[in-house]
């Protein structure tokens, strides 16, 4: 069986909002210490360390290796801001309790709100969402657009706890997307969220890149009716020799069009970095062809793959060739005898609720499904409220066709797809939409127990299938 990946990359290289023709003069503008250039940035407050906008720090003299640190001031923030500066500058937004600086576009008909064409540029503790100006989207590409071109070395983009909001999944499906990576060196995105977007692209592209590294983040409620995959499309780094890693996140209420969270599209058979995609969470995703994510390569000095965690993922096509959680693609079979037991190896520490929820296939070779490991069993003298019933449950209880569990709390279990989703306002749902919540004011799930009913299907796919072509495109 062999898979045909067809895909288009447009690098959309936003308008440059603010050239640096006005460089301030040494005696306007000097800081040269060993610190960093520290500066601060308010539309509203004045003193000798406040400018009036990033683009006039930036266009400032700066005798320090350090580089700007800049502090926002004001929130919301609105600058429509462009870098071609080869120079390291920190932009941090100030957090108050649970609040942290918003920083908006200017106006409409920009293309992005932040677009960095050079320089090292690390931005902590910022929000940015997307915005209607009468009707009209803003930005109308990207949030943040990062293309290096032939100075990609000397370009890489770091991130820490920000986050990314588009309009809701209620909305139309707008041609957006929130981060957009090309020609870079180093791109470090930690602790970060993105959520509540509807678009008929990914929310994270990236290709041509020395590392990418996406830890510790959190994508929940996301919907792409155009691109492959929903949340992350990565596709090859520099020269053969790059790093990817996508660790510690939780992907949570997300629909793809082929690919329900994360696609990774690599063509070279000797690539001598390393892929690592441990320790996520991936629960009620779902694509036509996966839920999961989706991995083609053909050699890693390092590939990992391990103690993820699947829940309640589907696919929502009728093509052959796909699996709830996950669909490999290797290029090559050389050197591997026994199929399951190489993939189960890289998968090593996962565990899923289906059965044979992952598809592997070697180009021109074998193919067929396995199963990572199921959760840590229940106790037999267990109800299925005290512990839920999986696929290949043997409990009587789990054999029956109405099965009690716990009404959802969703102090509790904020991740749960009866508190997220469509089903953040529920009144006008139904029970089978989404389930009764502790609290829940609908008619229906007044005066219920502590107790619902679930009924259960189990179904048990106990052979591998050997499948005609399908083409992603």
């Amino acid at each position: 069986m062999q898979i045909i990946l067809l895909l288009f990359v447009s690098v959309a290289l936003c308008e440059v909002f603010a050239p640096l023709t006005n460089i301030a003069s040494p005696a306007q503008g000097v800081k040269s210490t060993n610190d960093a250039c520290s500066w601060k940035v308010s539309r509203s407050q004045t003193g000798d360390d406040i400018k009036n906008s990033v683009s006039q720090v930036i266009a400032a003299i700066c005798e320090s290796e350090e580089g700007f640190d800049i502090t926002l001031l004001d929130s919301p923030y609105r600058e429509d801001f462009s870098i071609i500066r080869t120079i390291p500058f920190v932009i941090r937004g100030t957090t108050t309790e649970d609040m942290q600086t918003t920083w908006m576009p200017e106006e409409a008909g920009h293309q992005c709100t932040i677009n960095l064409l050079s320089g090292h540029m690390t931005l902590q503790n910022i929000d940015f969402p997307f915005v209607l100006f009468d009707d009209v989207i803003a930005p109308t590409n990207e949030l943040i657009n990062v293309y290096g071109g032939s100075s990609s070395r000397h370009l890489s983009l770091t991130l820490n706890h920000c986050n990314f909001n588009g309009l809701g999944l209620k909305t139309e499906s707008y041609n957006i997307q929130m981060i957009s990576i090309g020609a870079s060196s180093t791109i470090i995105i930690d602790d970060c969220t993105f959520s509540d977007i509807f678009s008929r692209n990914v929310v994270i592209s990236a290709s041509s890149f020395d590392s990418i590294s996406i830890k510790n983040s959190r994508f929940t409620d996301i919907k792409s009716d155009g691109s492959l995959s929903g949340a992350i499309l990565i596709q090859a780094g520099n020269d053969d020799n790059y790093d990817i890693e996508i660790t510690g996140n939780t992907f949570t209420n997300i629909v793809g069009n082929r690919i329900g969270t994360v696609g990774v599209l690599l063509y070279s058979d000797e690539d001598e970095g390393f892929l690592k995609f441990n320790r996520n969470t991936i629960k009620q995703c779902s694509g036509n062809f996966t839920g999961g994510f989706y991995v083609q390569y053909g050699s890693f000095s390092t590939i990992e793959l391990n103690s993820n965690t699947f829940i309640g993922n589907d696919f929502t096509g009728e093509v052959e060739g796909k699996a709830a959680d996950g669909y490999i693609l290797k290029n090559g079979q050389s050197g591997i005898t026994d199929a399951v037991s190489y993939f189960k190896g890289l998968f090593a520490g996962s565990t899923s609720d289906k059965i044979n929820s992952i598809y592997y296939e070697f180009r021109g070779g074998s193919s067929g499904y396995f199963t990572p490991d199921l959760p840590l069993p229940c106790q037999p003298t267990q109800t299925a409220a005290e512990c839920a019933c999986i696929d290949g449950d043997t409990r009587d209880v789990c054999k029956t066709a109405d099965v009690p569990i716990s009404i959802i709390d969703c102090t509790k279990t904020p991740d749960n797809d009866a508190c997220i989703g469509e089903c953040k306002d529920n009144t006008k749902k139904t029970e089978a939409e989404c389930a009764c919540i502790v609290g829940d004011k609908r008619e229906i799930c007044k005066g219920k127990s502590a107790v619902g009913s679930l009924r259960v299907t189990l179904s048990l796919i106990v052979a591998a299938v050997v499948l005609p072509a399908i083409a992603l495109y």
